[in-house]
């Protein structure tokens, strides 16, 4: 029955897909700019039909439709594709500024990924979906996923700040993303290798840091944690500048994963930290070198207020005017006052670059 209306759609679908969006003019990070082309292997690829390119994906926000989780299938499966899996954090980064720009912000998306008998977490391939910061949202007295019994599937919702949360698999409210293999003629296999050498090695390149900075790994990032001070937002960044750096600063979805998944690694995900992020004017979100931090997911957590909305959520009477990293609020982007305390997180360059 599903495939029947699906296909009794499908042209208007793809005559939906080329008319004009809604946009949200207020939004202006990024701009309103389509992706250019994907590439790969060094050519230029693009998508079929209706499908978009939204970073290094071909989606389609199928909007026409709602429905529950296995009527989402079905429909991307009439459009030989599946619902899209978010693997990376740049990859939920694109989504949600494409949501952003499509004025899509009031709607609820399926996504793959659903919860097994044993409690865990796995794409329709049976991979594990990535958990916790930055795909999962959290507040500083709550994360994701939700409690409850029976919410089993995965989706991304205003409610959520379109943070990976888990939802009833018979929610009819939300509407599909799929997503399908992008068009790409004549490309040979040695190319793609040549690019994930290339990619490896670029990765492994060795770096030396200064005294008290380390290396997180799968970055050339030399970072500092004076995890034996706690200090307002001003000395601490005095603090970075006397060890011949200043606070850390990231604009980098897969960078700030890595920066997660170190601080849990090494044991030190019971300290919380300033970075170098302040109010400019009381207006602007700006790093301390005056560029524009990068604002909703995957950086800025939830808020604890009653609609749950994104960080930072300070008045500016409140004097909210600084960026911390809180261990309870799971190391996203959090709104402070700059004279609380907490630890330095620091950033020097390498050795000899």
């Amino acid at each position: 029955m599903w495939l029947w209306h699906v296909r009794a759609f499908i042209s208007v679908v793809v005559i939906a897909s080329a008319l004009p969006q809604p946009t949200d003019d207020s939004w202006t990070e990024e701009g309103m700019e389509e992706d250019p082309p994907l590439a790969v292997g060094g050519r230029a690829v693009t998508c079929p039909g209706a499908f978009q390119v939204v970073g290094d994906q071909c989606l389609y926000f199928a909007i026409i439709f709602q429905t529950d989780r296995n009527g989402a299938k079905q429909i991307c499966d009439s459009f030989q594709g599946k619902l899209v899996a978010i693997r990376e954090a740049t990859a939920m980064r694109k989504i949600y500024v494409y949501i952003r720009n499509k004025g899509y912000t009031t709607r609820g998306f399926w996504i793959d990924g659903s919860r097994d008998t044993h409690g865990n977490w796995n794409f329709s391939d049976k991979t594990p979906l990535p958990m916790e910061t930055p795909f999962w949202g959290a507040s500083e007295t709550f994360s994701l996923p939700k409690n409850g019994t029976g919410l089993n599937c995965a989706a991304i919702t205003p409610d959520s700040g379109f943070y990976i949360t888990n939802v009833d698999c018979s929610n009819t409210s939300l509407s599909p993303i799929c997503e399908v293999a992008p068009i790409s003629e004549g490309l040979a296999d040695e190319n793609t290798d040549a690019d994930e050498d290339f990619a490896t090695e670029i990765d492994s390149i060795d770096v030396t840091c200064p005294p008290f900075f380390v290396t997180i790994p799968g970055t050339s990032i030399c970072t500092a944690f004076v995890t034996w001070a706690n200090v307002s937002w001003g000395d601490a960044r005095q603090i970075c500048q006397g060890l011949h750096g200043d606070l850390f600063t990231i604009n980098d979805a897969e960078r700030f994963r890595s920066l997660y998944e170190y601080l849990q690694a090494e044991g030190i995900n019971n300290f919380s930290f300033w970075i170098g992020g302040m109010r400019e004017s009381n207006v602007s979100w700006v790093w301390h070198d005056g560029v524009p931090i990068s604002q909703g997911p995957p950086f800025w957590g939830l808020s604890d207020t009653d609609d749950h909305v994104l960080e930072p959520d300070g008045q500016v009477d409140e004097e909210e005017d600084c960026v911390a990293l809180t261990s309870e609020g799971k190391y996203y982007f959090r709104d402070k006052k700059c004279s609380e305390e907490y630890s330095p997180m620091c950033v020097a360059m390498p050795i000899g670059q």
